[in-house]
Formats: C-alpha cells, structure tokens, sequence
C-alpha cells in the first residue's frame, strides 16, 4: 500500500488501528528497540505511546460490533483517535524519521513509508535547547537525562540525530564552553558515564546541544555540574 509523503497515517479507523498496533509491537521488541538505538526511549514508548494505542484499539474492538455501535461509542471511537495521531507523529519524527539505525525492513515491518516514500528534505539546523537531567545512578556512574526544553514529551526534535554533551572532570567548577574539554554524542537518553574510582567525588560538569543528522548543531544549554558519586 502507497501512502502519500504528505501524510503517512492511514485515513480509516481500522487501517490506523492496524497501523500503529504494528508499530507498537514491533518497536517494543528487545531486539528491535536496541538495534534501533531506542533503548533510551523505552519509557516513553511504554507510558505514553502504548496507552494511547491501545485504548484506541480498545474503541475500535467496540465499534466493530454493529449492535454496540451507538452515537457515544462514534464518538470515543473519534475522540480516541484525536488523541493518538499527535502522538504518532511525534514518536514517528522524533524516533523514527531520521534516525539512521531504522531500516526499510523495519519500517514496512512497522506499516511506516520508506525513505523513498518521503520527501528528501534536509534537516535544519536545531534551534531549541536541551534540557538536562542528572541522576546518581551508583559508585562512580552518572546518567544524565535530556529532552527538549521546549516539548512537554521526551521525544527529540523533528530532525535531531541526538544530544551532543560536552563535558569535564576536576576540582572545580567551570563557567565556560570553552573548558569543557570532552565530548559525547547520544541518540538516546539517558547517556550512561561511567568513572574510574580515583575521579569519584570530583566534579563533573557538562553542557548540551542538539545535533541533527547533517551534524549541525544547535545551542549549548548552560553549564551544569554534579559531583560524581
């Protein structure tokens, strides 16, 4: 089945109930969201996406039944649906999209248009910040949470491979970009940084930018610092 690239959701009920319980299953697959590089996005794969999923597949089983299909099941049925497809799109462009580790297999696998379907544009330069996170995770690991300062929702920006965090260890704390010496790039959060045990009790600080899949990169957030467990 061809879908326009102006809009790769399916048009009726049923084929966008069919649609985005194939993406579900198959993102929520181990295998699958490692070799995707959505480990880190499991969370909101699990809490915000597959509720709205399902309870829209829920609202479809309903309104199959032709003696069940009353004015009020239309309507939630209609009302289920509104909720779902921003939510689609947003974990369609902020996971899949542009993300290089997605293959045509896995996108006809998830009922998703292949690249060839889609308009080549390129992505443009992320104009947004990032806002961070950090957690003591235990003895000399530290993960550091991100999402975009502008979005309620964890997904990255339409276009954005990852963040970029630029960081250093010491015994003091830095107040510029410039003494961020260290670089790590992560295309999903959290980034996981794991220290030696003569660092424990420095001072970690970092800062954090998008990169988008052209390599162009955004602004830097401010610096942040935690000291390492």
């Amino acid at each position: 089945m061809t879908m326009l690239s102006q809009d790769w959701i399916r048009k009726s009920y049923e084929g966008l109930e069919e649609q985005a319980m194939n993406t579900l299953k198959y993102i929520q697959l181990p295998s699958n969201m490692e070799r995707m590089g959505l480990t880190g996005a499991a969370t909101w794969i699990n809490t915000v996406f597959d509720p709205h999923v399902k309870m829209y597949s829920y609202a479809i089983a309903v309104w199959k039944d032709i003696s069940l299909r009353t004015p009020l099941v239309i309507k939630n049925v209609q009302r289920e649906k509104a909720k779902l497809i921003p939510v689609y799109r947003e974990m369609y462009s902020g996971f899949i999209c542009k993300n290089p580790l997605v293959t045509s297999i896995d996108r006809e696998a998830m009922g998703l248009p292949s690249r060839h379907d889609m308009k080549q544009t390129p992505a443009p330069a992320p104009t947004s910040y990032v806002l961070s996170d950090v957690k003591l995770i235990g003895p000399g690991v530290i993960e550091i949470h991100y999402k975009d300062r502008d979005s309620v929702r964890r997904a990255k920006p339409s276009g954005v491979r990852g963040a970029e965090i630029l960081w250093t260890v010491g015994d003091e704390p830095v107040d510029s970009w410039d003494d961020l010496v260290c670089s790590s790039v992560c295309t999903a959060s959290p980034l996981r940084m794991t220290f030696h045990s003569r660092q424990r009790g420095k001072l970690l600080c970092f800062a954090a930018r998008w990169e988008n899949t052209r390599g162009v990169k955004g602004p830097l957030n401010e610096v942040t610092s935690a000291i390492i467990p």
